[in-house]
């Protein structure tokens, strides 16, 4: 048998020997006894838990709470747990504490029950009409009796209307369920603690709503049931918001960091993360930091975040909160990039710490990415990938991040990339082979196919592309749209919901593959000729048809093979960046060709339009032809001559290569330096960004055992030194990264 260690466990155990065991209402009163015994010199708290703890009582029967046996149980427990302690005055005081606690509990004993039945009678006899009136005469009297409350309620009148039904049922719920409310009253006086709204003001709002009922009933009991019931919520929030109005959250309420500051420069070192992290009253608790960020304070969440992660010392004692808080906020990444896009980068910042002292013109840096780079359930973080979604390139240049993403993609991302696209260049081989290959090997003087070994081994290929690349690609797609829409990750075009996962350009020219196939499939020559296999030239010509069909789907799905390819880019930043660059200047080219159409439509169109037809401009797509082979210098040369001799359009054409090559072509160009000069700054940062992506993209084919032994050979609970023999904290990534820069930093 266990023997009893804590109170709850003596009074238990000694409640069942005595006779007690039955009496379920004693567990009531042991619950909230703590809360009772802290504050018995606070007669004002003192009262307050006596009255929950009556309404609690009130569900029993009234005649089986005899709180005298609660004494008695008490007093032995108190007896076993300090016996060689115990003597008489401590028997002395807890009688005195316990019989101050009974006449409280039996000036409200069985009262709670009969307020609940009159409360309750009362809110179902109001109508529609007699609420509304409720309603509005509660702010009514309320602005009468203090007229400041009007600056603390500037909501819509829908909102206030809410406000008043909801103190309305206020006063019945605590009645009905107290342990609940209680947690809920708590609660919502933390959250109005950020609001800072004058304490003064619950008085007379109280007053007011008591008037209105007043007004609406002659029922004594009703009223004093009202009175009671709001009269306890009102105390009960009142309290928490004093207790929750801690110096930290005034500073916060202007928004000052020079206040905050001094706030807590009260605190002691070991307790001044705790001041900035957690306010707790009774069960609820509420972060200051997480405040200042959803409510705006961002000046002040910024003095919060770089005092956490500021390293002091005490002795031979480091203090630094990057533990702390990411122990009480493990999504702060997440909320600082929804909610505080500015704070990122501080926040970052903060896991830095650069020594003072300089060693061969350099200083030495600690890393404390543990908490970016591993989650709260010891998995890899989503840090990273939240701030690349932000789409920052110099954010995401920042050292911490250039040094975790490096940590990751060295580790498991890179060959699980690497494995993960080794089937992709075996089905572009295969594909080429059977495409670009044997289609040449395997040809005569005339261009028809001989061999049937090499007939044989371009079907098979051309089978395995099918089956397999093709195959593969429609069931990957399948499932992933068919996840998409079942999860509502959708996005609209024009009139089609699409997946989300379709905006990557990967996965979108995967599709475009996988559809071209298809269509490869049903054209496939060889599908169509399988009757004719040894009768070449009836094959051939029965193929002939659909033959540039396929030909034309051949040659885009190789292009779309070699698309896929540049994924590959992401091994190196260098040939990232140049490929990002790459594919943005495409947009200005694709302006480019436009405009070069438009150009050659409306001169071919005014070239007809003359009268003056040669055989370059007879028609049309003659004519636009004729300007199409101008403008890349296809022309024969020899052709201007014939020109020349119809003046109006060897001006026309002069014009025409005016606009092209002296203006179109150096507006390309001037537009292709724009974007590169613009981008040229963030270009390595987007390289950065699709390296992330890339890796959290891997990371879920990296089976949980080898990503969880990689982690554990990474040290991250391995404390740094500051400086030689100095051992310091805990959190670096990688000890063989570089540990020196020309920068430096505070520490106190």
């Amino acid at each position: 048998m266990t023997v009893p260690t804590t109170f709850s466990e003596m009074f238990t155990f000694n409640s069942a020997v005595m006779g007690f065991g039955s009496d379920v209402w004693m567990e009531a009163v042991l619950d909230s006894f703590d809360s009772i015994v802290m504050n018995v010199a606070n007669s004002y708290r003192l009262q307050e838990e006596c009255d929950v703890l009556s309404i609690r009582l009130a569900k029993f029967n009234k005649g089986s709470i005899r709180l005298s046996a609660y004494k008695a149980v008490m007093l032995a427990s108190l007896r076993s747990l300090v016996p060689k302690e115990w003597n008489s005055t401590y028997e002395v005081a807890w009688g005195w504490f316990w019989e101050n606690v009974e006449r409280m509990l039996q000036a409200n004993l069985g009262r709670p029950a009969v307020m609940e039945i009159a409360l309750t009678r009362f809110m179902n006899s109001l109508d529609d009409s007699t609420r509304d009136k409720v309603r509005r005469l509660i702010f009514v009297t309320f602005f009468q009796m203090a007229p400041a409350g009007q600056e603390m309620f500037k909501q819509s009148t829908t909102r206030l209307h809410f406000i008043a039904d909801k103190v309305l049922e206020m006063t019945v719920d605590i009645l009905r369920d107290p342990q609940r409310m209680c947690e809920d009253v708590s609660a919502l006086g933390l959250r109005h603690v950020g609001y800072a709204p004058p304490t003064e003001l619950f008085g007379p709002f109280v007053s007011s709503c008591i008037e209105v009922v007043r007004n609406l009933t002659q029922d004594e009991k009703l009223e004093d049931a009202f009175s009671w019931s709001l009269g306890l919520i009102s105390r009960m929030l009142v309290r928490t918001i004093l207790e929750g109005s801690t110096i930290v959250m005034k500073a916060i309420n202007i928004n000052s960091s020079t206040q905050l500051k001094s706030a807590v420069d009260c605190a002691p070192r070991g307790k001044r993360a705790v001041w900035m992290l957690n306010i707790t009253v009774g069960t609820q608790s509420i972060s200051p930091l997480m405040w200042s960020i959803e409510s705006g304070a961002l000046d002040a969440a910024q003095g919060i975040i770089k005092d956490l992660l500021t390293v002091r010392a005490d002795r031979d004692r480091y203090y630094y909160a990057a533990e702390e808080l990411f122990t009480r906020h493990p999504d702060i990444v997440y909320r600082l990039c929804q909610e505080a896009r500015s704070l990122v980068s501080h926040l970052l910042d903060g896991l830095i710490w650069r020594s003072r002292t300089t060693e061969n013109g350099k200083r030495r840096v600690n890393y404390y990415i543990k908490h970016i780079l591993v989650g709260e359930d010891g998995r890899l973080n989503d840090a990273m990938s939240w701030i690349a979604d932000l789409g920052d390139p110099k954010l995401v240049r920042h050292p911490v991040l250039v040094l975790t993403s490096d940590i990751v993609w060295n580790g498991p991302a890179y060959f699980c990339f690497l494995t993960c696209k080794v089937w992709l260049v075996f089905t572009l081989v295969a594909f080429m082979t059977a495409q670009s290959i044997l289609s040449m090997y395997g040809k005569n003087a005339h261009g028809f196919e001989v061999g049937n070994a090499t007939r044989e081994a371009q079907f098979a290929l051309r089978l395995f592309v099918y089956l397999f690349c093709m195959g593969q690609l429609a069931i990957y797609h399948i499932r992933a749209s068919a996840k998409a829409y079942k999860g509502k990750k959708v996005f609209k075009l024009c009139c089609l919901r699409v997946p989300e996962y379709l905006t990557a350009f990967q996965e979108w020219i995967s599709l475009v593959q996988c559809i071209a196939l298809i269509f490869m499939v049903s054209t496939c020559p060889k599908l169509y000729c399988m009757v004719h296999w040894h009768d070449q030239e009836d094959a051939f010509l029965g193929a002939e048809e659909i033959r540039i069909t396929y030909s034309i789907l051949s040659v885009t799905t190789m292009l779309i093979f070699f698309l896929r390819m540049t994924d590959f880019a992401v091994m190196n930043n260098t040939l990232s960046a140049y490929l990002i660059m790459a594919f943005s200047c495409l947009k200005e080219v694709f302006l480019f060709i436009v405009a070069l159409f438009c150009v050659i439509f409306a001169f071919s169109a005014s070239t007809l339009a003359l009268f003056q037809s040669t055989p370059h401009f007879k028609d049309i797509p003659t004519a636009a032809l004729s300007y199409l082979e101008m403008s890349f210098a296809l022309f024969d040369p020899n052709e201007y001559e014939k020109i020349h001799g119809t003046v109006l359009i060897f001006i026309l054409v002069v014009l025409f290569q005016i606009c092209i090559f002296v203006f179109l072509l150096n507006l390309l160009i001037a537009q292709l330096c724009s974007v590169h000069r613009s981008m040229y700054d963030d270009i390595v940062g987007h390289a950065r960004m699709q390296r992330i992506v890339t890796i959290y993209a891997t990371l879920p084919y990296v089976a949980v055992p080898l990503l969880t032994k990689w982690i554990g050979s990474l040290k991250l609970d391995q404390k740094l030194e500051f400086g030689l023999g100095d051992v310091g904290l805990a959190g670096q990534g990688c000890p063989k990264t570089p540990s020196y820069t020309k920068q430096t930093t505070c520490c106190k």
